[in-house]
């Protein structure tokens, strides 16, 4: 329905103006205010609430309209605002946001400014793609959780409070990385 009742694009007249034309005159809608459409095929919707044809606005009394660039933003987009391919391309913004919610969590990503003091984008970009690995793993692994996979696959494994991939070494062990000795002379 909103294909019928949205203006179409003709043509950018300037830089920053662009041309757009009446549904009823490009054959979308039949419209009382523009009798010669009415004689357009009846599967093609018609316009319920027109206005009253003395006091109908400009765009209502003539084919095409200009808008300014910066008029009716929500038009100004790959697709027609509210179809379903532009609910289908918007809704990946749900998901986008919601990983950069879970990454400033600060009971899971914890990023925030002053998180981590490195310079360079390189540098900051490896960061980055560390805590979105590891936020990745965290959700597959909530994922097996659910779904009562169980596996002998570390990435699949339940975390529990005292693993934390890393092993206390006992103080009074010998590692056999002891400081160097200073040097004998000959």
């Amino acid at each position: 329905m909103r294909r019928t009742q949205g203006w179409t694009e003709k043509k950018r007249t300037g830089t920053r103006v662009e041309r757009y034309e009446c549904p009823a005159e490009a054959g979308y809608l039949r419209c009382p205010v523009k009798p010669h459409t009415m004689a357009y095929p009846d599967d093609i919707p018609l316009n319920l609430n027109p206005p009253d044809p003395a006091t109908a606005p400009t765009c209502c009394t003539q084919r095409t309209i200009e808008l300014p660039e910066e008029a009716q933003g929500k038009l100004r987009q790959k697709h027609r605002w509210g179809s379903d391919d532009w609910i289908r391309d918007h809704a990946r913004r749900t998901y986008v946001e919601g990983g950069f919610g879970e990454l400033r969590n600060p009971a899971l990503g914890a990023l925030a400014r002053g998180k981590f003091c490195v310079i360079g984008i390189i540098k900051v970009t490896l960061m980055l793609a560390a805590l979105v690995a590891a936020s990745n793993a965290r959700r597959l692994a909530t994922w097996a959780n659910n779904q009562g996979l169980l596996s002998d696959d570390p990435a699949l494994a339940t975390v529990t409070d005292d693993d934390w991939a890393f092993e206390e070494l006992d103080p009074n062990t010998t590692t056999g990385t002891d400081p160097p000795a200073a040097a004998t002379p000959n």
